[in-house]
């Protein structure tokens, strides 16, 4: 995974996070993962979350992982604006 792709899915997250309307803290008790790691991955300084963390993202957000990957995808894969993909997932997750 490159450093590009590393940043991407931290971005992922926490966009998701936020279109849930999720505090860090909120998403912590939810997913079991403390809030200072979440924290860390967010701000870029864990780069490179586990397929584990992953999963209880996606679970604690009730969202697939094919759907973060996806998202992740859209973002290494060139420049994107942050507003359309916000859109994009708002969109994914209102039919869900």
């Amino acid at each position: 995974m490159s450093v590009k792709e590393k940043r991407a899915i931290c971005e992922v997250l926490r966009l998701l996070r936020i279109s849930n309307d999720l505090t860090i803290k909120e998403l912590s008790a939810r997913s079991g993962i403390s809030a200072s790691y979440i924290a860390e991955i967010e701000n870029g300084i864990k780069e490179s979350p586990s397929v584990d963390i992953i999963d209880r993202y996606s679970k604690a957000l009730n969202i697939s992982k094919s759907t973060i990957m996806f998202f992740e995808e859209d973002l290494s894969d060139k420049k994107y604006n942050y507003q359309n993909m916000l859109l994009r997932i708002l969109q994914k997750i209102s039919v869900s």
